[in-house]
């Protein structure tokens, strides 16, 4: 709490920023619509090995949030979730070179899709 002549700001320490992020990330989920809009989001990381469990617990987390591996380091979605991912990549401290996020209107692998779709249900 800091004083700033008749007003009280109240500013949040490190630990309280941290224990915030501890909070957001534990209770992230990602939404579903009641119609699919078509897109598939993709996740693609590449994490240095010397942050293994940085690595280890981004995966974790994806695969808790429900996303599909369509390879080690590529991740699938078919709804919204670019705030979830921006989140995560903020909370483990990754940049944009390790975590890359796009949004796809075709995936070529029809199988893949077919499998997404039934995954999800859509």
């Amino acid at each position: 709490m800091e004083k700033d002549g008749f007003d009280i700001k109240i500013v949040p320490t490190e630990q309280g920023i941290k224990a915030f992020k501890k909070h957001q990330i534990f209770n992230l989920s990602i939404e579903r619509p009641k119609k699919w809009d078509g897109k598939i989001r993709i996740v693609a990381f590449d994490i240095p090995d010397k942050h293994r469990i940085r690595r280890n617990a981004f995966r974790y987390k994806l695969k808790e949030l429900g996303f599909y591996s369509s390879q080690k380091s590529v991740w699938l979605h078919p709804f919204d979730c670019e705030k979830q991912i921006s989140i995560l990549k903020d909370f483990f401290g990754l940049n944009e070179h390790q975590i890359q996020f796009f949004t796809s209107e075709k995936i070529s692998n029809i199988g893949l899709l077919e499998n997404i779709k039934r995954v999800y249900e859509i």
